[in-house]
């Protein structure tokens, strides 16, 4: 069957960063039509896709719409190429009965395809999913940290700050290396499991964020909130050979430092952002790939 013709089979993808090698042929032997949005493929992309220069014109043509991770961006549009479409825009183009797929879907989102007779489903709200990509995340940000200490990783001091999916991935890859860990959470009962895995536990306060100022040769930040403040930061902090510590922020926006205190602390700081796309994108892409065919399937839309 020609699934490009068979509109209800036809996936038109917004979602087109490196992962998308995984994802692709994952829906394609599942028996799908995939068309990709914008005027280039993505590199190492299979044999039968489609390219749709003009996804405005192709939108009410096909039958499943899947957007990136975030589905939106902050100023509620979708990118394809160097072109963006509203997401309301979007939504007022797709064939009523169709499907939405979108990884982190904003509430409005969602509430707006329904209204319109779309079913709306992320690809990112199972727990399993986030976990699998919290554990991908905390593999990248210690790949990050080896290639930029002078000492061995199993040798050094590190803390992490905020003990939620991604901390704790952190503390428990950390700690099975060997490593001297610290763990800083708000709540008593976030910092349960580093204290079981061996980590020396301490509650997230100005005082304690301002303890890694000394002999700490890392710190990973999870926490998506300014709490390193000029006052905290200090001189950036050295780890005990001298070395200035690494700072380490892999907490979404608007993350953990104020650009600014960090340029006046001079600290050495790396936002790692978006890791898992970036460092394990087809590890990445079948985790989430798996996810859209599993809410395809509940959707009605098996073969």
């Amino acid at each position: 069957m020609n699934h490009i013709c068979d509109s209800r089979r036809f996936i038109l993808s917004f979602f087109q960063d490196r992962r998308l090698r995984a994802i692709a042929p994952m829906l394609l032997g599942a028996g799908y039509g995939l068309g990709i949005a914008g005027c280039t493929l993505p590199a190492g992309m299979p044999d039968g896709i489609v390219l749709c220069p003009k996804p405005r014109e192709w939108l009410p043509r096909a039958g499943i719409v899947l957007l990136p991770l975030p589905a939106i961006k902050e100023n509620a549009t979708v990118a394809f190429s160097e072109e963006e479409i509203s997401a309301h825009d979007l939504l007022s183009r797709m064939q009523r009965g169709s499907i939405l797929l979108g990884g982190m879907m904003p509430k409005a989102l969602i509430d707006e395809a329904e209204a319109r007779g779309i079913r709306a489903y992320d690809y990112y709200a199972a727990e399993e999913v986030m976990q699998k990509n919290a554990d991908l995340t905390a593999e990248a940000a210690l790949y990050i940290a080896m290639q930029e200490l002078s000492c061995a990783l199993f040798s050094a001091r590190a803390a992490v700050v905020g003990c939620g999916r991604i901390g704790n991935a952190l503390c428990r890859m950390l700690r099975a290396l060997g490593v001297s860990v610290t763990a800083l959470a708000r709540r008593e009962a976030s910092l349960a499991l580093p204290a079981a895995l061996g980590c020396a536990v301490l509650p997230l306060t100005d005082e304690s964020l301002a303890v890694l100022q000394s002999g700490y040769d890392v710190v990973f930040n999870t926490v998506p909130s300014r709490i390193f403040s000029a006052s905290v930061l200090g001189d950036g902090g050295r780890a005990e050979g001298g070395e200035k510590t690494l700072y380490v922020d892999l907490a979404s926006s608007p993350g953990g430092f104020d650009p600014a205190a960090a340029r006046q602390a001079g600290i050495r700081l790396l936002w790692a952002l978006s890791l898992p796309g970036k460092y394990a994108p087809d590890s990445a892409g079948r985790v989430l790939g798996e996810e859209m065919l599993a809410l395809l399937s509940k959707g009605g839309e098996t073969v």
